[in-house]
């Protein structure tokens, strides 16, 4: 395999995995009804804890959206949000339909008989600008979402982030202990 074709295959490889954390990101967004769901487990009620709050209720919900489990919606918040939601179900839609076939055409040209380059980053280029309208309709639902938040939950949401960062961080900092503990480890025993 030439440089050429391996650095296409690595390219490709990662466009491909990124690709498809987005588009299972956003289709699950889609499947679960995303807000509306989310809304409807918040007015159900229940303590801390409960079934509804474990099921998509973090900080970083489906497609980065709100944590509007956590904000203490008021019934009139609710409303809005599934009006909201209403509104823009069909470009949701639409827009993960069209990133599903935008990814679909780049596993087939990737896994074919033979490597055509220029497909490849036709199909790549496409799966981009498909990932990039996604992005586009994700930000113009949160900036809705965001707008009919009280500037007390706005901070909540701030906080949550904050946190989510630091968790994230965390568990960046463990992996990496771990890593170099097996590291350790084996340049210990290859000693032995």
């Amino acid at each position: 395999m030439s440089g050429t074709q391996r650095h296409a295959t690595d390219a490709v490889e990662s466009v491909r995995n990124i690709s498809t954390i987005l588009v299972v990101a956003l289709m699950t967004f889609v499947v679960w009804g995303g807000l509306g769901y989310e809304v409807h487990a918040q007015g159900r009620g229940g303590s801390s804890g409960s079934r509804g709050e474990m099921r998509g209720g973090r900080a970083g919900s489906p497609a980065g959206m709100l944590p509007l489990r956590q904000l203490d919606l008021t019934d009139a918040q609710r409303q809005e949000v599934r009006a909201i939601f209403d509104q823009n179900q069909a470009i949701l839609r639409a827009t993960g339909e069209q990133l599903g076939r935008a990814k679909q055409a780049l596993h087939e040209v990737v896994t074919g008989d033979w490597v055509n380059e220029s497909e490849i980053r036709a199909r790549a280029e496409a799966l981009g600008l498909a990932e990039g309208d996604a992005a586009v309709v994700r930000a113009d639902l949160y900036v809705q979402l965001w707008r009919i938040l009280t500037p007390a939950q706005q901070a909540r949401v701030q906080g949550l982030g904050a946190e989510m960062k630091a968790s994230r961080e965390d568990r960046r900092s463990a992996g990496e202990w771990m890593r170099q503990r097996r590291e350790g480890r084996g340049r210990h025993r290859r000693e032995r």
